[in-house]
C-alpha cells in the first residue's frame, strides 16, 4: 500500500520502517535514525538509494526494513498498521 508520510508528504511502500528522507517511524514519527546515520545506509550495490521511495537505484531493493520495530510497535502492532491507514493513498 502506498501512503503520504505525515512528515514531508513523500509517497512511500508502507513496508518501510522509517521514511527515507526523514528517518522517522511512518506511524507514530519519532525519529528513529539521524541525519548522519542515514547517510551512513545509503549506499547498496554501490549506488545511491533513494531518498524519496528508498529503492536502491541499482538493484531496486527495498532498504531500511532490518531496523528493529519501533517503540510504538510498528510494524508489528496491529495498533499501529491501522494508523498508516489515514495516510493511504487511494
Amino acid at each position: 500500500m502506498l501512503i503520504r508520510c505525515p512528515g514531508c508528504e513523500g509517497i512511500l511502500d508502507s513496508r518501510m520502517l522509517i521514511c527515507p528522507s526523514m528517518g522517522r517511524c511512518l506511524a507514530c514519527g519519532v525519529k528513529r535514525l539521524t541525519g548522519d546515520e542515514l547517510k551512513q545506509i545509503t549506499r547498496c550495490c554501490f549506488k545511491p538509494i533513494c531518498s524519496c521511495c528508498g529503492h536502491c537505484h541499482g538493484c531496486h531493493a527495498l532498504q531500511y526494513t532490518d531496523l528493529l520495530p519501533c517503540e510504538c510497535g510498528f510494524p508489528s502492532s496491529p495498533t499501529a498498521e491501522v494508523a498508516l491507514e489515514k495516510f493511504r493513498i487511494d
